[in-house]
């Protein structure tokens, strides 16, 4: 079977922008992580990743419909280098299960509790924001 030139490309791109999003979420989980004991940097990170998320998404399937030939072909490469690789590394879902693996390994229930109540309502509201924001400002 023959990978295609955009399934290539697609696979380039998503990993630049991975390798992006992941240095962008080191920093910011290492700044807050000085700060507090909560993980206030993945929340963040989860948090604006996905606002980001929304609002380019419901950018994009607004023009999509504009779009032909080459100039669509740039928007699917750009979707790979930055919902795929750069919010899709920014935001995870491991480093939330990884840091409530940590609080019940040292029976801090609550903290648990709060990391996941906060990181979902976060990313819920979040990404309402975003579409909201898309869809006032376009």
């Amino acid at each position: 079977m023959a990978v295609s030139e955009m399934a290539i490309l697609g696979l380039l791109f998503a990993g630049i922008g991975g390798t992006a999003g992941a240095f962008i979420r080191f920093i910011t989980v290492e700044v807050f992580k000085k700060q507090t004991t909560f993980p206030a940097g993945v929340l963040i990170s989860n948090a604006v990743g996905t606002f980001v998320l929304a609002l380019v998404t419901f950018y994009i399937s607004k023009e999509a419909g504009s779009l032909e030939g080459e100039i669509f072909r740039h928007m699917e490469l750009f979707v790979f280098f930055f919902n795929t690789g750069v919010l899709g590394s920014l935001t995870t879902f491991s480093a939330l299960s990884y840091d409530n693996l940590i609080y019940l390994e040292q029976k801090k229930f609550l903290a648990a509790a709060a990391n996941i109540f906060l990181n979902i309502t976060a990313g819920t509201v979040a990404v309402f924001a975003g579409f909201l924001a898309a869809f006032y400002i376009l």
